[in-house]
């Protein structure tokens, strides 16, 4: 299978940074990766629930004081002349003009903002997410049960430790599918959440990558096969976590929540929100 990813994937990722303040002022700083899809003329940005709830996965009450105050991103905008990728943009989205959501079973790690209100840093009004993905491009659970296999390639686009800090571009790696994506996974005896195990290193800053299986194409001259389909680019899921080894190294393996629990978050809210606006509609008439 032959199966390539544009230029354009590495910045759709951005760096994002939750600002968490506690009610003398001081302030907890988490720092990893956010990607946006576009919903319609709306945006939703997606990161992980453990960047922006510090109680997440939690059996202390260290970080109980604290409310997540806002959050910061740093992404390329787009060059309007020639369409390649342009100056830094640096967003403030303030909770107090922003929901986050999350899913109703709390083991997912998982956290959504739907129609992102948010200032840009430098003053001006342009407030464009300009590299995003589609919500369409989000797998839905059948498509992850039929068109993803064991040992997919996988790309995830992120700010971990090395990324180019002098322009301030994300980096892409790749890791494989290790796990059967048809089925629930989880790395103990316990219910771990939605989440699919990859063969890759994922760490400090790689949290809320975008995970994307890339896209398949087959071979030009090679005789029809049922094994050699198409599939297009699919976002999967978003970056979770990775293993712990017996010595606490990192065993390369990772995981990453699956597509349908964003889906799932989404939608909700959009039914919510439909059925607020046909409430009102009936109470004007």
């Amino acid at each position: 299978m032959f199966h390539g990813l544009t230029h354009e994937i590495i910045y759709s990722a951005a760096k994002t940074r939750a600002v968490f303040v506690d009610e003398y002022g001081k302030e907890k700083i988490v720092s990893g990766t956010a990607f946006s899809l576009m919903i319609g003329d709306k945006h939703a940005l997606v990161t992980n629930r453990h960047i922006t709830d510090l109680d997440f996965d939690r059996t202390d009450s260290k970080y109980i004081s604290f409310r997540l105050d806002r959050l910061l991103c740093e992404t390329r905008g787009r060059d309007k002349e020639n369409g390649s990728p342009g100056e830094v943009k640096r967003f403030i989205i303030p909770l107090s003009h922003n929901e986050v959501l999350y899913d109703e079973d709390i083991l997912n790690d998982v956290a959504v903002i739907y129609d992102v209100q948010s200032g840009n840093l430098d003053g001006s009004e342009d407030r464009l997410w300009d590299y995003c993905f589609k919500y369409e491009d989000l797998a839905t659970e059948d498509e992850i049960y039929s068109e993803l296999h064991p040992f997919d390639t996988l790309a995830f686009p992120g700010y971990p430790d090395g990324f180019d800090r002098q322009e301030l571009r994300a980096i892409i790696r790749k890791g494989t599918a290790a796990c059967d994506p048809r089925f629930q996974y989880s790395y103990d005896d316990q219910p771990r959440g939605e989440i699919l195990l990859y063969e890759g290193f994922s760490y400090g800053g790689s949290s809320g990558s975008p995970m994307i299986a890339t896209p398949k194409v087959p071979p030009l001259n090679l005789d029809p096969n049922p094994a050699n389909q198409f599939r297009r680019m699919l976002v999967v899921g978003v970056n979770a976590g990775h293993l712990n080894g017996l010595t606490d190294q990192h065993p390369g393996l990772s995981y990453f929540v699956r597509s349908s629990v964003i889906r799932r978050i989404i939608d909700k809210n959009l039914h919510q929100i439909e059925s607020s606006l046909a409430t009102n509609s009936l109470q004007d008439g």
